[in-house]
């Protein structure tokens, strides 16, 4: 029996999926070109899964007669050292503006009242060339935004988004883990 397990190493690409792009209909080209890229990883991201259970004992000894999963959290975390502040504005409750004439970008930040719920892609390469996709199907930021400049290290953007079900899918309808194989 041939050795399976593999070892990865290395980040990978983060990208907002537009509302209107279908990704169980659309081709693999259309879903490329319609992609939005959010920016450079620092080369570390993270899919997290947490569960609570409510456990049930009983008899004797009090032992476990059952056990109930009663909650479920997952997470992504990905920390970002580009920056567009069009991009940024997506994943926190801010306004943007761009004013060509005079060469001035704005990023408002404070009263908004909704941090936008995207759908993200997330693209790791392995070492042969293929690829993990992890499909998010609602993701928000809720780690907010800390942009620190230091002249001895780049700034990294690190949002932490909390996944969403979305009820119109039966199977997987928080991520879609996809591996090439």
């Amino acid at each position: 029996m041939a050795d399976t397990q593999e070892i990865l190493f290395g980040s990978g690409d983060i990208y907002i999926v537009p509302d209107s792009l279908n990704l169980e209909t659309a081709s693999e080209s259309e879903i490329a070109a319609a992609l939005v890229k959010v920016g450079e990883s620092n080369g570390e991201a993270t899919l997290a899964i947490e569960y609570e259970f409510v456990d049930v004992r009983g008899g004797v000894g009090n032992q476990l007669l059952k056990s109930f999963m009663t909650s479920e959290t997952v997470s992504f975390n990905a920390g970002i050292v580009t920056y567009d502040m069009a991009t940024i504005s997506e994943f926190i409750a801010a306004t943007y503006t761009e004013d060509t004439v005079n060469g001035k970008r704005t990023l408002g930040i404070g009263g908004a009242k909704n941090v936008p719920i995207k759908r993200l892609r997330f693209v790791h390469t392995k070492e042969d060339g293929k690829t993990i996709t992890l499909d998010m199907h609602k993701a928000q930021n809720r780690n907010g935004l800390e942009w620190t400049f230091n002249n001895e290290e780049a700034s990294v953007f690190e949002f932490e988004f909390t996944l969403f079900a979305d009820k119109s899918k039966t199977n997987g309808n928080i991520v879609t883990i996809t591996e090439e194989i």
